[in-house]
């Protein structure tokens, strides 16, 4: 898919969601730069990290709260 950078700039969403599909679109400038827009899917490095992000275990520096010192003993 072929736009200029005005076209572009007007109908983003569109554009946007073209890229969500995986097409790449390219755009040139009044220079005639061509530019192209892609996604780029973020990814876990490792299988540790993305098990850690499902779990909700991954250090996130946040203080964890607990419930001790609350309820019948």
């Amino acid at each position: 898919m072929h736009t200029t950078t005005r076209e572009f700039t007007r109908r983003f969403p569109a554009f946007r969601r073209a890229a969500l599909d995986g097409q790449a679109v390219a755009v040139r400038d009044r220079e005639g730069n061509e530019f192209t827009f892609a996604i780029k899917r973020a990814s876990p490095k490792t299988l540790a990290e993305a098990v850690a992000h499902l779990a909700g275990v991954g250090k996130t520096g946040t203080k964890v709260k607990t419930l001790s010192g609350y309820g019948a003993r």
